[in-house]
């Protein structure tokens, strides 16, 4: 049934697309840039780093999405940026799935079709996933609506493993067909890893000249020491401050298993800690009653909500940080352990597929179960390991995304030059 739903929409999004491009005059733009997510902009922060390096080369740009959180003060500060707001999606209420799924779908495709059409751009950056009906979209206004602009795909993960985390059979295939068919095509194909590049070349066979790894990095440096430290741990007021402080970031979805986080604080006998939990989603209650069910003697467990700047100042006062995600595909790389790096603090990252590309023995941990995840926790007690991982994860707030941008993309926008002749097939970036 969700499949049939599922090809459904995408039918019909595709003949509106026609229609509304039939419809609506063109207007060209010199050089301008659209940047979409279809998601928070304020928890989209690779696509703001985007952003912001778009307009540090002159380009005028506009960031399209939803606007649900605090927004990077460098974003709205800046002249050559425009926050395109997307209006929130139909709620379902009492609606049945497939018609919801329709009214949603085909809300998304005209608000997002009629603000691409506003922005007149000459370059579409678009995130993936979520694909349905960002790829489609895009691909259409840079084929129809505004022939010769070039579209950039930058590929977070493959949109159809997520859903076959809780869907099977048809609707997975026919998510799969579409994320091949619209994102088959396009002037660049970005990806967050070497791995991910390597299945788009197989799986998708993208032409390999056109893929290139772009790592996640840090957007600057969050450092705070010595007496700040403890000043900015006191107004943030989670618990003693002098007691070692451990921060994951989460959004209460499956494929973030904090049980395992409980399970391991239950069994950890080392010194009491102070435990930090930031993020909302859907799975929190769940997770709040979990933890009123548990005996967890030496672990204060705090939950928070945090602004911007607030949630970069947690990540530089604690001493680890700990990264649950478990990647659909096994070739993403979660935006959550470069945060931290970026505020110098070594992280216990879930061991899967691709993690190795980010955490390695010079500034982190990885696991794999309870035990492993309660080994790391030990490091806690070691002071001369903590401080050596510590290092390690300060070299690596110290390669930011600027450098590593302008290089890469910036040929794109004006910065240099790209033929798009370069081969990307290396192993690394």
């Amino acid at each position: 049934m969700i499949g049939w739903a599922l090809g459904i929409i995408t039918s019909v999004y595709v003949l509106l697309s026609f229609l509304m491009w039939y419809l609506t005059p063109v207007y060209r733009a010199d050089r301008k840039a659209a940047v979409v997510v279809l998601g928070d902009i304020g928890h989209s922060p690779r696509m703001c780093f985007h952003t912001l390096s778009i307009a540090k080369v002159g380009c005028p740009v506009d960031l399209i999405g939803y606007v649900r959180s605090d927004i990077m003060p460098e974003l709205n500060e800046n002249p050559l940026i425009r926050i395109r707001a997307l209006p929130e999606p139909v709620k379902r209420g009492n609606m049945p799935y497939i018609m919801y799924a329709f009214r949603r779908a085909l809300k998304e495709h005209i608000s997002l079709y009629r603000l691409l059409k506003k922005s007149n751009p000459t370059v579409v950056l678009v995130q993936n996933p979520p694909s349905i009906p960002t790829l489609g979209v895009a691909r259409l206004i840079t084929l129809f609506t505004f022939p010769g602009s070039k579209l950039l795909i930058d590929w977070h993960n493959l949109g159809y493993s997520i859903l076959a985390m809780s869907q099977k059979g048809l609707a997975v295939r026919l998510y799969r067909a579409y994320e091949m068919i619209f994102g088959r095509i396009a002037y660049l194909h970005l990806c967050v890893s070497v791995r991910l590049g390597m299945a788009l070349k197989t799986g998708f066979a993208i032409n390999p000249k056109k893929v290139m790894p772009l790592y996640d990095r840090p957007y600057k440096q969050y450092k705070i020491s010595g007496s700040k430290r403890v000043e900015q741990r006191k107004r943030l007021g989670f618990g003693d401050v002098d007691a070692p402080w451990i921060v994951t970031s989460t959004s209460y979805t499956p494929d973030e298993d904090l049980t395992l986080l409980l399970d391991a604080l239950e069994d950890y006998s080392g010194p009491k800690l102070v435990c930090v939990i930031t993020g909302k989603g859907p799975m929190k209650d769940d997770f709040l009653k979990d933890v009123e069910k548990r005996t967890i003697p030496n672990a204060k467990i705090v939950t928070a909500w945090l602004p911007y700047e607030d949630y970069h100042t947690l990540l530089a006062v604690c001493d680890l940080g700990i990264s649950f995600h478990k990647s659909s595909s096994g070739f993403d790389l979660p935006m959550k352990i470069v945060d931290m790096f970026g505020a110098c603090l070594p992280v216990l990252a879930m061991s899967y597929q691709a993690i190795g590309e980010l955490v390695n023995e010079n500034n982190g941990i990885t696991f794999k179960d309870k035990k492993e995840l309660l080994d790391g926790l030990e490091i806690l007690e070691d002071t001369w390991k903590l401080a050596e991982l510590k290092k390690g994860a300060t070299l690596e707030s110290q390669l930011t995304w600027d450098a590593l941008w302008a290089e890469k993309v910036g040929p794109v926008f004006g910065y240099g030059e790209y033929t798009g002749e370069e081969s990307s097939s290396s192993d690394s970036d």
